[in-house]
Parts: structure tokens; sequence; C-alpha cells
């Protein structure tokens, strides 16, 4: 074998392991991507369930801070009344 024949016999062997690592990481590429668009489904529910879940609670906990706001200035005003 001369030099040029080992030469293109070895720059084709490069080229082979190169594509087949190509064709590796591409696949990967691909299964990652694939995760990102399956977490980032995820991710965008959960945003809606604590969207849903914030709603819910801050409806049921305005009475409850107004009672405390109530019951506090009654007690000031009882402790007020009291004290002059």
């Amino acid at each position: 074998m001369n030099s040029f024949q080992r030469t293109f016999a070895a720059t084709g062997a490069l080229l082979s392991l190169g594509i087949f690592a190509c064709d590796q990481s591409k696949a990967e590429l691909d299964q990652t991507k694939s995760q990102l668009q399956a977490v980032t489904t995820e991710r965008d529910a959960l945003k809606t369930q604590v969207s849903a879940l914030r709603s819910h609670c801050s409806g049921r906990l305005a009475p409850l801070d107004r009672r405390s706001q109530d019951g506090s200035s009654a007690h000031l005003t009882r402790e007020g009344g009291e004290g002059g």
C-alpha cells in the first residue's frame, strides 16, 4: 500500500467514525429535545395548577383577613376604651 492509499484509507476511516459519531449525537439531541418538551409541558401544567390554587386560596383567605382585621381593630378599641 502506498502513502496515498494509506492516507485515503485513514481519511475514509475517520470520516466513517465522524458520521457514526454524528448519528449518535443526533439521536442524543433528539432524545434531549423530547425530554425538554415533556418537562416544558409538565412545567406549564404545574404553573396552571399553582395559579388555580392561588385563586382558590385568595378567595378563601379574604374573609379570614377581613375577620382578623376587624378583630384586631375591635381589640384595640376595647383596650383604648378601657385604658382611657
